[in-house]
């Protein structure tokens, strides 16, 4: 089983004896085994043997499964619902924690409307799509790179100025509230920005370009450092 779906914030893969090198990347990511489990492994600690695990945003990790079935789900932190989701799951060092295990798939509806969340895990998420980001000026630059990601290069010293900081202010303020630099941002957009484009069923030149990278093979290197494995490996058809 194959699949892949994503709208804005949120997306999901289906798929088989998947095993990834060592990643980290801006998502809040939750795995769950749809048969065999799988094991996970950080800096710090080794979870065996496990049917469902959370991962917040930025730690590195390794998957290892077997050949059966996974479904991963990844959602934008700066999503109320991920939010919630983490004020539901504490977690401290090493910032992993199991989760019960699921019975089969959810389709794509319960995923992206977040029925799932609520109905299987139980978790007390809103099922209405919002960001929160607790700055309304960088509410204003997140919303101007997404619209401009196909227009070339961005540079960091005209998004200051955009808000009136100079560079160094805003670089520090931006990597302050949510938690990655602004260059690592926007190469995270520009991925997912490809990806939706895969998922409607363009290949891989024309999404890379109109995400605004400079080629495929930047896409694949970006997509490779933080998922850890090639994007030609889960999306060949």
């Amino acid at each position: 089983m194959k699949k892949f779906g994503m709208v804005q914030g949120i997306a999901y893969y289906i798929g088989s004896d998947i095993q990834t090198a060592e990643h980290a990347h801006h998502a809040l990511e939750l795995v769950f085994a749809l048969d065999k489990p799988f094991n996970l492994t950080t800096k710090e600690k080794t979870f065996k043997n496990v049917y469902g695990i959370i991962v917040k945003p930025n730690i590195a990790h390794r998957f290892i499964g077997r050949k059966s079935d996974y479904l991963f789900i990844f959602l934008e932190p700066e999503l109320l619902q991920a939010r919630q989701i983490l004020d539901h799951f504490p977690m401290s060092s090493p910032g992993v924690r199991e989760l019960p295990p699921i019975d089969g798939p959810p389709g794509e509806r319960e995923i992206f409307n977040f029925n799932f969340l609520k109905s299987t895990l139980g978790i007390p998420v809103s099922t209405t799509p919002a960001k929160k980001i607790d700055d309304p000026r960088l509410e204003k630059i997140t919303a101007f790179i997404a619209d401009n990601l196909g227009a070339g290069k961005i540079k960091s010293g005209e998004l200051a100025a955009r808000i009136h900081l100079s560079e160094s202010r805003f670089l520090h303020l931006f990597k302050e509230k949510l938690n990655l630099p602004v260059r690592k941002y926007i190469l995270w957009l520009r991925l997912q920005k490809a990806l939706m484009f895969i998922s409607r069923g363009a290949d891989f030149t024309e999404s890379t370009h109109k995400a605004g990278f400079s080629d495929s093979a930047h896409f694949s290197r970006t997509f490779f450092k933080m998922f850890g494995v090639t994007p030609s490996s889960l999306f060949k058809r």
